[in-house]
């Protein structure tokens, strides 16, 4: 029992990697042709850096391969603006940050966004970054606040989870929620 225990506990790095999160665009935040858009996303100090941004659209015509928006981008700017979109009108695109030296290593993907023909008019992106990074705070300040690594990991990733709510939708976030689980896990094991 005592070997699984340290083996479990060896692999805890590996569990650690921290998550980018692309808040915009999403399904409530489209982008509208021949305006300047915005991609809008959150980080942590270890998430991979720099990144390349690109557009795909994996489910449909509406794009014949990848389109490279940027490449070697800073995380910490948190935000990127594309200039005179001419992407075709659509409904099933998605940004993806990848690794610049290797696109197939994707390191985020946002949700699903359409884009709209020009004259429309541009969605309100500030209610939706603003509600992702409340949601971001609140789970990295529940992580923080009972990230402990004692017997009661399972406890922190049910906070975690519980205060994490997004889109209706229930999502374990961010490196502390993740080690918690593992840790729970383990703990669970050793005890048996």
């Amino acid at each position: 029992m005592r070997v699984a225990a340290i083996a479990a506990i060896a692999f805890l790095p590996a569990l650690a990697l921290a998550e980018i999160t692309i808040s915009t665009p999403s399904a409530s935040s489209y982008w509208v042709q021949n305006l300047s858009n915005v991609i809008s996303w959150s980080y942590s100090s270890g998430d991979p850096n720099p990144i390349s941004i690109v557009i795909v659209a994996k489910n449909s015509t509406t794009l014949n391969g990848d389109y490279s928006i940027a490449e070697y981008v800073e995380v910490s700017e948190e935000s990127y603006t594309v200039t005179n979109v001419t992407l075709n009108v659509g409904s099933d695109y998605q940004v993806e940050f990848v690794n610049p030296s290797n696109e197939s290593d994707v390191y985020a993907t946002s949700g699903y966004f359409d884009v709209k023909a020009a004259g429309t008019t541009p969605a309100d992106t500030s209610s939706a970054t603003a509600s992702t990074t409340a949601s971001t705070a609140t789970a990295t300040e529940a992580n923080t606040a009972s990230g402990s690594a004692s017997s009661s990991g399972s406890s922190t990733a049910a906070s975690a989870s519980s205060t994490s709510s997004k889109n209706g939708g229930t999502r374990i976030t961010g490196t502390a929620a993740l080690l918690s689980v593992f840790a729970a896990a383990v703990l669970g094991t050793v005890m048996l």
